[in-house]
């Protein structure tokens, strides 16, 4: 009776899994809310071009000054080695955000003459080489190890105090130049 009830059983275990494989699980409905994040910005005057040049160059300025602090906090001793690459995230996460914004999410849609393209494309160039700089040094904090920090420590004096503020001078100067 037992040897039946057991057969019974597993017969009727095969029978339930065998008739479920079949069956797809539903697909879960995942939506997406558009984010602020997500709006383009379209530049179309050059009272638009100029203003949000202006405020990404202060946003580049105010990353460089906290950059500044933190790095002579850590030559101070101050703050050890990791404490210097955690002070480094929140300036690497705002830029990463001034670059989505600036690069992925801006779209210029400008009647311009020849002239004028010319002085935009200049001040785009010399807007992006100052981003790509103290850009640079973040990422090269995020990745840092004892071996590499003489490495950082050269790239910060040759490149944050003396090539970062040469191109937001420069920059500053070709916004004038319109």
């Amino acid at each position: 009776m037992k040897s039946r009830l057991l057969v019974f059983t597993m017969l009727m275990a095969m029978i339930i899994l065998i008739a479920g494989c079949g069956k797809k699980p539903p697909e879960p409905v995942v939506t997406v809310e558009p984010t602020l994040g997500s709006v383009p910005i379209v530049i179309t005057t050059a009272e638009e071009f100029q203003s949000n040049i202006t405020r990404w160059t202060g946003h580049l300025e105010d990353m460089a000054s906290k950059v500044v602090t933190q790095f002579d906090r850590w030559e101070a001793k101050e703050i050890d080695l990791d404490g210097f690459i955690k002070a480094m995230e929140p300036i690497n996460n705002t830029m990463q955000q001034l670059k989505r914004e600036s690069d992925l999410r801006t779209e210029y849609e400008m009647n311009e003459t020849p002239e004028e393209k010319e002085y935009y494309d200049q001040v785009r160039f010399n807007y992006d080489a100052a981003k790509k700089t103290l850009n640079d040094f973040l990422v090269m904090s995020q990745e840092l190890t004892p071996e590499l920090a003489a490495n950082l420590k050269d790239f910060y004096t040759k490149n944050i105090l003396g090539k970062f503020p040469e191109e937001v001078s420069t920059l500053k100067a070709s916004l004038k130049k319109e």
